[in-house]
């Protein structure tokens, strides 16, 4: 939600990273082994309308392996800005006996993004803490986000982590009139694209992906993971249209 200075080891792992997904899942044995926690399965799929219109649908599903676990993966959080809104928030836990217990309203709150910055006091984080969380219990939330600025619509798929993922997928869809830029780096996920009365959908999935390892003096980890990166090449905001699919752009309207 991540080695450069030790030339030989970042080699090392870049080349790994580098190889197909299921080239590395194929000598990784059970990804959960010493794990504390695991993603099992893990959903965004983002409608888009228009330039300024989008709505996405987020789940997740997370089993916490260890007492670590529990505690590190026990609360969530939601971020969301005056641009958006969240609908139909749901979250449960399902105790390892099988019992699902649903997420009473006290364990939600809302908070601050950057509780120091009066600029932006009314982007908020939804949070959620999930209640008698432990080893061997399955986590579960899931929401609607509409959004009225396509700048704030998710963008990425990490295709691996910092715990074990079963499975991950990100489904895109939009007017076959929409321009969008679409890159993956770092990976091989399972890729399918249809066309159907003028919109296309876009799909996106890895299974099994071991969880990745930070190690000392490494880059930030956001420039070594692989992803899947869906980016609108313009944009409306406030009623300014601004060209997204270069700098020059971005600059002109800022």
């Amino acid at each position: 939600m991540n080695i450069g200075r030790a030339c030989f080891r970042g080699v090392a792992l870049l080349a790994l990273l580098l190889l197909p997904a299921h080239h590395r899942d194929a000598s990784a044995g059970d990804i959960t082994t010493g794990e504390d926690a695991v993603i099992l399965d893990e959903t965004w799929d983002i409608d888009i309308h228009s330039p300024e219109e989008a709505r996405v649908r987020y789940s997740c599903r997370t089993q916490v392996l260890t007492a670590r676990g529990a505690e590190e993966y026990g609360a969530v959080g939601i971020g969301y800005t005056p641009w958006e809104t969240i609908r139909d928030l749901h979250a449960s836990v399902e105790t390892p006996q099988g019992k699902k217990v649903d997420v009473k309203k006290q364990y939600i709150v809302d908070t601050a993004q950057f509780e120091s910055y009066e600029l932006y006091s009314d982007w908020k984080v939804r949070g959620i803490r999930f209640p008698g969380v432990v080893p061997g219990a399955i986590l579960e939330y899931g929401y609607e986000m509409e959004t009225r600025n396509l700048f704030f619509v998710p963008r990425t798929m990490p295709l691996q982590s910092l715990i074990a993922v079963r499975s991950r997928t990100m489904i895109v869809t939009a007017p076959s009139t929409f321009p969008l830029r679409i890159s993956i780096r770092g990976g091989n996920p399972e890729t399918n694209r249809t066309e159907d009365q003028g919109r296309i959908t876009y799909r996106w999935q890895v299974k099994n992906v071991p969880a990745f390892k930070r190690e000392t003096d490494m880059p930030p980890i956001g420039d070594i993971l692989g992803e899947v990166s869906v980016t609108p090449k313009f944009i409306v905001w406030e009623g300014s249209r601004i060209d997204a699919s270069q700098w020059d752009g971005i600059a002109g309207w800022d």
